[in-house]
């Protein structure tokens, strides 16, 4: 998990690069995506040193940071789709 974490961060981290800080951060889902990854990687491997209080609440926090990146998936598939059909037309 925390190798898929790690790919996702770099491929954000290049995205910065890439189309600047200004645009990336003046886009909200860029922002939110990047907050949630980070944060998802964070507690992974917080994970690997928390006591049992932690451990009792952190899986429910990991999964919905999860949902969102599914989430992000699946508006990205359709935003795709939309682009595609304006083009046909």
């Amino acid at each position: 998990t925390v190798a898929i974490l790690s790919s996702f961060e770099i491929e954000l981290l290049f995205l910065i690069y890439l189309i600047g800080p200004k645009i990336f951060f003046g886009q909200l889902t860029y922002v939110v995506d990047f907050v949630v990854v980070t944060l998802s990687l964070a507690l992974e491997i917080m994970l690997k040193y928390a006591s049992k209080e932690v451990l009792e609440v952190l899986p429910g926090i990991l999964i919905v940071f999860r949902l969102w990146r599914f989430v992000r998936i699946g508006h990205g598939l359709v935003a795709s789709t939309y682009e595609v059909q304006e083009q046909k037309i």
